[in-house]
Order: C-alpha cells, then sequence, then structure tokens
C-alpha cells in the first residue's frame, strides 16, 4: 500500500494505492467513495475491498475525492459535482499510469457509484461495480438535509452564508444539491461501460429500475442481491466488515479477468516510503514506528516552527485520522496556517495503520495505543519537527492523550475533548459503570415510593436482578475506599474504575507545567463520571495554573453541526495562541 498525492500541484488529490500481489489480471480498480458521513463509515470497508483485490491480482487506487479526506479544498467550496468528476477522471489517468493498462474497472459505493455511473462513459471504463447504489441524487440529498434537520434542529450558525445548507457535519450548498438533482438514471444516455456489477444491499430489492436501464443502454449486467450489511449506519467501532459483499466483488472481478497462463509468484513488496510529500500547502504522508508502522498525515507551516510545539490528534474511536466531520483536517491546516506543525495520526488497527501483532482490528482503545503516541512524537523529534508535542483527540482520543501525557514528559500539553475512558480499559466498560450507577440510583430512589413496593409484592419486580445491582454497587463502594486509602495497587482494585486516581493524574501533569486543558459537552458521560465521583476534587484542580475545565452547552459528542465545529475550532485556537504563542 502506498500512500500518494496527485493530480493538480495546486489543488492535489490524496490516494492509496495497492499494487497487484500476485501476476496481473488486466485492469486496474479506481474504487469511487461516497461523500460526507458515509464516507467517514465506509473507510475500513473500501480498504478491505482494495487488499482482497490486490491479493487477487487487481491493482487498485483508493482516494479522496476534491475537498474530502486528505485531498485540498473544503466541502464549503462550490460547484462540487463538477470538481468530483473531474476528480475520478484525473484518479483513472493517475491509475493507467501506474499500472501501464489502459483498461479500468470503476467500483463506487452509494453516491460514489452514481457519480462513477455518470462519468463511465467519459473516462472509457470497462467495466463498472455498482456497490448498494444511490440511484437518484435529488432524492439522496433531501434525506440526508431531512434527516440532519430532525437530528439537529439547530442547523446554521448565525451569519452563516445563505447557500450553505448542513447535511450530518457536512456542508452541502444549494448549488450543489441543484446539481445532485440533475444525477440520475434518466440523464445517463450512453452505455456506460461494457459490463455492469451491481451489488444490492437493501432488506428489499430496489435496484430493479436500475438494471433495466442499464440493460437498455447495451450492458451486460450481473447482479446479486446481498441484504444484512448495516455497515454504513453502525457506530464505526461497532462496524462489521461486509465480507460477504467484498467477496462477491472479488469473485465477480475474478471470473471476468481470468488468471493469466504460468506460476503465479507474488512479487517482492517494496517497503513503504517514511515520507511521502506533495501534499495541499506542503502535507505530507508519514508512515513511522516499528515493526509494523504507524500512519499520519503532518500538515507543516510554510516557515520553521521555532520552538512551537507540534500537535498530535489521534482518533476518535474508530474514525480514521480525518476525524469526525473531518474536522480534524480543517483545524490542522488552520494551526499549520499559524505556524505550528500538526500530526493527524491513525493508531494501530484503526484508518491505514495495520494492526500490531496479536491484536484485533478497529478497537477504539488499541493495546499499544500510548506505544503509539510515542513513536510519533519520536519520529517528529527524528525529523526536527518538534521538541515538545501538544497530544490531543476526542473520545477515546481524549483518554489517551491523557494516559501518554502521565508517563512521557515530552507531552507539553493534554487537550481532552470528550473523554470517556481515562484509565477505564474502554469507553464500553465506563458505559457498563454507568449503566449500573444509574440503575443502582432508580432503585434507591424507589426506596420510599409506596408504587415500587407493591410492585415488589405483586412479584413484578426481577429480585435476582436487584440482588445484582445491590451487590455490584457494595461491591464497587468497597473497592473505591480501599483504592484511595491504599493507593493503586491496592489489592483487588485494579479493575475498579477508581484504581487509577484520575485527579491525581490530572493534577500531576498540570503541576509539572504541562497546559491540561478539559473540555467537555455538558451532558457527556465521561464528565458525569468525573462529576459524580471526583466533583470536589475536579473544583481543586481549578486553582491549579496549568489546569483548564470548559464546559459547552448544547452540543452532542462529535460536534456534528457544523456552527459546533467552527466553535470548537475557535476555542481550541484561541487555548493554543495564548497558552503556546
Amino acid at each position: 500500500m502506498l500512500p500518494l498525492y496527485f493530480g493538480p500541484k495546486e489543488r492535489p488529490l490524496f490516494g492509496q494505492f495497492h499494487s497487484a500481489e500476485a501476476r496481473p489480471r488486466g485492469p486496474g480498480v479506481l474504487i469511487v467513495n461516497p461523500f460526507g458521513h458515509e464516507e467517514l463509515h465506509a473507510h475500513r470497508a473500501e480498504r478491505h475491498l482494495a487488499e482482497r483485490l490486490a491479493a487477487a491480482g487487481f491493482a487498485t487506487l483508493r482516494f479522496d475525492l476534491d475537498a474530502t479526506g486528505n485531498s485540498a479544498g473544503d466541502d464549503r467550496d462550490g460547484d462540487r459535482l463538477t470538481a468530483w468528476k473531474a476528480s475520478i477522471a484525473t484518479a483513472a489517468e493517475e491509475l493507467r499510469a501506474r499500472t501501464g493498462s489502459g483498461s479500468i474497472v470503476l467500483a463506487g459505493l452509494r453516491a460514489g457509484a452514481l457519480l462513477a455511473l455518470s462519468v463511465a462513459a467519459e473516462v472509457e471504463a470497462e467495466r463498472l461495480v455498482l456497490w448498494m447504489p444511490v440511484q437518484s441524487g435529488r432524492m439522496h440529498a433531501r434525506e440526508l438535509l431531512r434527516l440532519h434537520r430532525i437530528l439537529f434542529p439547530r442547523s446554521k450558525a448565525e451569519g452563516a452564508p445563505p447557500e450553505d445548507e448542513e447535511a450530518l457535519g457536512f456542508v452541502l450548498r444549494k448549488d450543489t444539491v441543484a446539481a445532485l438533482g440533475k444525477l440520475d438514471l434518466a440523464a445517463i444516455t450512453d452505455r456506460p461501460a461494457e459490463g455492469c456489477f451491481v451489488v444490492g444491499g437493501n432488506e428489499n430489492p430496489t435496484e430493479e429500475k436500475l438494471l433495466d436501464r442499464l440493460r437498455e443502454l447495451g450492458s451486460e449486467v450481473d447482479y446479486v442481491h446481498l441484504p444484512g450489511h448495516p455497515f454504513l449506519v453502525t457506530d464505526p467501532h461497532k462496524s462489521v466488515v461486509p465480507s460477504e459483499m467484498i467477496a462477491a466483488i472479488v469473485d465477480h472481478l475474478s471470473s471476468k479477468y481470468p488468471s493469466p497462463p504460468g506460476t503465479l509468484s507474488r512479487p517482492p513488496r517494496s517497503p513503504r516510503p517514511e515520507i511521502v510529500t506533495g501534499g495541499p500547502g506542503g502535507e505530507e504522508a508519514w508512515s513511522f514506528g516499528s515493526p509494523e508502522p504507524r500512519f499520519g498525515v503532518l500538515s507543516r507551516p510554510a516557515a520553521a516552527p521555532g520552538d512551537k510545539p507540534a500537535i498530535v490528534l489521534m482518533n476518535a474511536g474508530s474514525i480514521h485520522h480525518i476525524g469526525p466531520n473531518r474536522a480534524f483536517v480543517r483545524m490542522a491546516r488552520r494551526w499549520a496556517d499559524l505556524g505550528y506543525p500538526v500530526l493527524r495520526m491513525d493508531l494501530s488497527g484503526i484508518g491505514e495503520s495495520p494492526v500490531h501483532t496479536g491484536c484485533i482490528e478497529n478497537v477504539p482503545y488499541p493495546r499499544d495505543a500510548v506505544a503509539d503516541a510515542q513513536a510519533a512524537m519520536t519520529a517528529l523529534e527524528k525529523h526536527g519537527v518538534a521538541r515538545r508535542f501538544i497530544l490531543t483527540g476526542l473520545c477515546s482520543g481524549a483518554d489517551i492523550a491523557f494516559r501518554a501525557a502521565v508517563i512521557d514528559k515530552r507531552v507539553a500539553a493534554a487537550w481532552m475533548i470528550n473523554p470517556q475512558a481515562f484509565h477505564f480499559p474502554s469507553s464500553d466498560s465506563l458505559k457498563e459503570f454507568m449503566r449500573h450507577e444509574l440503575e443502582a440510583q432508580y432503585y434507591k430512589a424507589g426506596m420510599f415510593d409506596l408504587d415500587r413496593w407493591k410492585k415488589l409484592v405483586r412479584g413484578e419486580v426481577d429480585l435476582v436482578h436487584l440482588a445484582e445491582v445491590i451487590r455490584g454497587k457494595a461491591v464497587s463502594s468497597v473497592r473505591r475506599r480501599l483504592a484511595r486509602v491504599l493507593g493503586p495497587r491496592a489489592p483487588e482494585a485494579d479493575d475498579a474504575p477508581e484504581a487509577r486516581d484520575v485527579i491525581r493524574d490530572l493534577r500531576a501533569i498540570a503541576e509539572r507545567g504541562a497546559d491540561t486543558f478539559l473540555l467537555c459537552s455538558e451532558d457527556d458521560p465521561g464528565l458525569v463520571y468525573l462529576l459524580k465521583y471526583f466533583g470536589k476534587g475536579l473544583d481543586d484542580l481549578a486553582r491549579v495554573p496549568g489546569f483548564k475545565k470548559e464546559i459547552v452547552k448544547g452540543v452532542d459528542h462529535t460536534f456534528t453541526p457544523v456552527w459546533s465545529q467552527d466553535m470548537l475550532s475557535d476555542m481550541l485556537t484561541d487555548h493554543l495562541t495564548k497558552r503556546h504563542p
């Protein structure tokens, strides 16, 4: 897998090229992303598809459309549809140049399938793979906008451009909505490709109209219906790779392009370069650490940063390095313009970083997460980028920044945005703990409720479950007191939430002079946990000069509305320029 920048130097695109690992079968495969929140959910599945295709002998290029992912531009830019079509044409040229083959296959997912279908004839694609295709750009845009308004009634900030609409964390301008409205099956009048393979994923098949239209245009059409793969609507850290769908695509292309005669030999794999240059604004793709390399993108300032710290942004859950709603890309480029180097990195087993030996991928709290953060700092030191570091992230990334700051004095600042677990092994264990606490509070409140006692007498209360709640609460209370008296190594206290004192460690970071910034949404579970068990300690921390706590009202856990993303960026930038001028 080779990271690369290509296309116009003034507006480069980013991609990952997977060279054929067996004897090449002929065409290269170009994977076309969906846009918006579906791009975030699709990343892992598309990487697995590219790896499976490469293993079968198909050189494959994954890439980010203009103003998405790591490519240049912003979703507030105009004329998106024209830019996206041009991106596909540019990527097709890049793939042909790298494979030496004139033939290509376009494989598009969701809206990416509709885009691929619209440009297939223009880029002379030999074959199309339409994976759970969107069939009407107008309906797709409407659904995104409607769902956003339902979930986030306050959809725009005061003073936002009137042409901007919001779609689940991304801007979808009115001119883009209008252009998508013209993108549907009726607009396609020429045969898009010689052959088309359609993979349906809805519970009820909806592709009949598409299949008929493709046949009318003279394409050879194959179709498979494989429902039950909700990877695009599941939280990324809980999603399952749609292996059945991926196998169907690889098997289909393998049947259309038989392996050439002769012994299939795996060519020697060339090492991935440590640094790939040529990104927008001087960005670089980095591979660092060993034995399995981690991946990151470094936004370099135009001038040497001097003694300014480098900022390391870590994954939010299992979202790859562009961050929730691509917010990390915008913040990194903003801070680089102010003179700060910023590395957006993938922890092991997330995004583009391979999973470490003995671990499993797609875990928000990888076993080696703190070592990953330290490897990033070491690599930046080695290349003379910085000697001091600001570690930050959202959700699990915040927890890992906290844990690394506890043990590594190179950390000049730990910015924790909606941390969830602190010293918990995972956010899931925190949620389980909070569930038991809420249940205990419910039963405690019912001690003086006559109606609940009547239910108990009538046998309408699950006594076994009630006993488990009482026992769990009692054990938690004893362990908490034991840990506070005997310290974090108290017998049988290691699995108690307070076995490592969060306040003690926050204080230690701040008192050694590191900038310790806790920024939380008002109702976030991590803040609820801190206030419940360490409320007084948190108040005492406010008197430590290096510590700052900021509580934000009216925002969700991942700052989805664009106005809240802008607010977060402004708050962090203001803090950065004041504390690290």
